[in-house]
């Protein structure tokens, strides 16, 4: 048995709104509510997936339905044992969890959930935490180019150089997430416990690697480091193969 981990990003197109003014201002109606355009992800192979409205035979007769999108979504979820997203929390994961509520999908079966971004505001002092600055900070490289909101709007007139452009972005930005959790992986003490997960008692819990090293004793129990994911993790002195 082997965790399957979920990286996943979300893009959105904006509601379309009135307002008096341009700045600091109230709707004064609302024409239309924002939707999910694409998403993008993979799993533990790293094969990076893109999906949006178009893809779907649904768009030809209501291009706003994210059903069929949102199915797509749900099943990934689904599969996962970890879901991992930048921002995750307070956007990607919310969003995705709307999307189901809207169109009576359910919820998937349970899953942990990894936030780089928390991860990075809680565990570090980075000069910023978006995941472009994290990734070009951390040596991995940068977001691709949008060319600014001309490319959402492009999309939504299906503009066929704007679809593509966008999933180029979104595929950019699961592969600077994937890199990014992987650089930050050994500073989250509180990751979800991977030997628990696969049922096994002797790898390493960030990562399910069993190329452990122990390196003797500190507070009372021994210390575990990870040779690929480089954490530390320590277990009772009676019970060298529960690792924690």
């Amino acid at each position: 048995m082997k965790e399957i981990k979920f990286y996943f990003d979300l893009e959105t197109e904006p509601a379309l709104v009135r307002t008096w003014r341009k700045w600091k201002q109230n709707v004064v109606w609302k024409e239309r509510d924002g939707y999910v355009w694409s998403f993008s992800g993979c799993f533990n192979d790293g094969k990076i997936f893109h999906y949006n409205l178009t893809d779907f035979s649904e768009y030809k007769k209501d291009k706003f339905s994210e059903k069929a999108l949102a199915k797509k979504l749900w099943e990934c979820f689904n599969k996962a044992d970890i879901v991992i997203a930048h921002n995750g929390n307070a956007f990607d994961i919310g969003r995705a969890n709307a999307l189901f509520a809207k169109y009576d999908l359910g919820v998937p079966s349970p899953y942990k959930k990894v936030d780089t971004l928390l991860i990075a505001r809680k565990n570090f002092d980075f000069f910023s935490n978006s995941l472009n600055d994290l990734a070009e900070y951390l040596g991995i490289g940068l977001k691709a180019e949008t060319g600014g909101y001309s490319l959402w709007k492009g999309c939504e007139n299906e503009d066929k150089k704007s679809i593509r452009t966008m999933g180029i972005y979104n595929n950019q930005d699961v592969w600077l997430l994937r890199e990014v959790y992987k650089k930050l992986l050994p500073f989250i003490p509180n990751h979800p416990n991977i030997g628990i997960i696969i049922g096994e008692r002797s790898v390493c819990p960030s990562c399910g690697s069993k190329h452990l090293q122990s390196r003797g004793i500190r507070y009372g129990k021994r210390s575990w480091f990870c040779v690929d994911c480089r954490s530390w993790h320590s277990s009772a002195l009676k019970d060298n193969s529960q690792i924690r």
